[in-house]
């Protein structure tokens, strides 16, 4: 893979020399050899490419964090200037003439099969996919696109175009909600010492863990933790991410989805009532909706490294997440954002997780086959291990407090993984089965919060079999933390913990075209 991109790379620097002259050629990457720090100091320090999220901090930062970056780095800086230095001569000697025609064919030539055979491969990886023969050319053509955002500095281009993209969306999400007003309020005393935390997990199917009948031992801690519901009848609202975790955030849904473009989170309204707010975000912050919140949130912390980094686990975050507990105010509502069993899977843990074997390894995009479904299952219930050692962190934190406290953890989908014989993997499909939309749902309490609610703990108990869509947990968070708001009461239908919860007659889910489908 590492040779591939090189190859890419290379192609990539190569190709205008088709059309441009030599010194030409040169002046304008003049302006890539300045900008180049940026991908060497984020491959230096993490391994891959840069990402549209280093670009986004890379304009936040200020002057005095440059300096630091730049004292603390004074051997390169030098080198580099040097490199220019070279550069600039070399381009004020050399001829501006074209290269010879069989060479520019050549590169023209190298170019175009090279991508066709990237083409290939990645139509090849859709072996026993649902999608029809036009999808999967369409998704084909796309992978190849997204090739070329993990080279240098075909990257750059497209950071910086999605940067400003990003940019303009949160500035025309702020005017759509410049009007907007929760008016929540906290009807529990202002001294009272409350925490809730809302885990947005990835890509976790219900039947793979085995505090929810699976075979397998994939939840030790999970199955032995005191005070901890674990919800068997919810549904997703969407297969995809970028379209789920809007609807757990916000009041948006299937059947009315751009609600989120014109009310703001569930993070909004804890802060408005009073709440110190923190988001955790281990994985891309590029969506709009939760972009937007880095300027509104207390304590906003994201990872802007790229989602195959191996080693960068969701633990990462539990000492900051610890410092946030153990702040001062009296009320807190943090959202974790965690890299879960997102594939790859096998970089979502580590080794010393590897319980059953053998797992995909880390290259495992090139053995996505039927045939090799044993190790796939295995490097995926590995990371749901893990998932479960993450969430008894995030608990035992909670429960060290003494505190009035609740955790939901939720998951944006579930995963195909070639079940029931059927040759489909992974999720997003147009026709979701079971497996994509059926997925884990825990609610853990402290002692302090059963002794000051009862009756929403037996509510939340009451509920456990019901059918569920994630659309609830909007609704149950605030309700579970005694928020009213503007409409509250009549939502209490929505929430888990009211006795007022209505059983939807239907379940609705948005598929990877947004279309609705109607869940039995």
């Amino acid at each position: 893979m590492s040779v591939a991109y090189t190859v890419l790379a290379l192609f990539v620097w190569a190709l205008p020399l088709i059309f441009l002259k030599l010194k030409t050629f040169f002046i304008i990457n003049f302006f890539f050899l300045l900008a180049s720090p940026i991908e060497i100091i984020f491959v230096k320090s993490l391994g891959t490419p840069h990402t549209v999220g280093f670009i986004d901090s890379i304009f936040k930062s200020n002057l005095q964090e440059a300096s630091e970056q730049l004292s603390g780095n004074l051997l390169m800086v030098l080198i580099f200037i040097l490199i220019v230095i070279i550069y600039i001569i070399l381009t004020l000697k050399i001829k501006n003439t074209r290269l010879n025609l069989k060479t520019r064919l050549a590169i023209l030539f190298g170019f175009l099969l090279f991508n066709v055979g990237i083409f290939f491969q990645m139509y090849s990886l859709q072996k026993g996919a649902q999608s029809n023969l036009k999808e999967k050319l369409d998704t084909s053509y796309s992978q190849v696109l997204l090739k070329y955002s993990r080279v240098y500095p075909s990257n750059l281009l497209v950071n910086l175009y999605r940067q400003y993209e990003n940019q303009k969306s949160v500035s025309k999400l702020e005017q759509n909600l410049v009007n907007f007003d929760f008016q929540a309020i906290s009807t529990n005393p202002i001294d009272q010492e409350e925490i809730y935390v809302l885990v947005l997990g990835e890509t976790a199917r219900f039947e793979s863990f085995h505090i929810n009948g699976y075979h397998r031992e994939t939840t030790p801690y999970l199955d032995t933790t005191s005070n901890l519901l674990s919800f068997q009848n919810v549904y997703t609202q969407a297969n995809l991410t970028s379209m789920s975790i809007p609807q757990i955030i916000t009041r948006s849904s299937p059947l009315d989805f751009k609600k989120q473009f014109f009310e703001k989170t569930i993070a909004d309204a804890f802060k408005q009532a009073g709440f110190y707010t923190a988001w955790f975000a281990n994985q891309s912050s590029e969506n709009p909706i939760i972009k937007r919140m880095q300027d509104k949130i207390d304590y906003f912390k994201t990872n802007n490294s790229d989602i195959n980094l191996i080693g960068y686990l969701d633990e990462a975050i539990v000492p900051e997440y610890e410092i946030v507990i153990q702040n001062k105010s009296k009320k807190k509502f943090i959202v974790i954002h965690s890299l879960g069993s997102h594939f790859r899977y096998s970089n979502r843990y580590p080794k010393t997780f590897e319980k059953f074997t053998p797992a995909l390894e880390e290259t495992g995009y090139n053995n996505l086959d039927y045939n090799n479904r044993t190790s796939i299952i295995n490097a995926y219930d590995n990371s749901i291990l893990y998932t479960d050692y993450f969430l008894h962190l995030l608990i035992q934190e909670l429960d060290k407090t003494n505190q009035k406290a609740v955790l939901l953890y939720v998951s944006d989908h579930g995963e195909n993984l070639y079940d029931d014989d059927k040759r489909y993997f992974a999720h997003g499909t147009v026709s979701p089965t079971k497996h994509e939309y059926h997925i884990p749902y825990f609610i853990w309490y402290s002692k302090k919060y059963e002794e000051s609610e009862p009756q929403k703990i037996q509510n939340l108990k009451n509920n456990i079999n019901v059918a569920i869509s994630s659309g609830t947990t909007f609704y149950t968070l605030l309700d579970l933390a005694n928020i009213s708001y503007k409409d509250s009461v009549k939502e209490l239908e929505k929430s888990l913990a009211s006795d007022e919860y209505k059983i939807p007659k239907e379940r609705m889910m948005l598929n990877s075209e947004q279309k609705i489908i109607y869940l039995k």
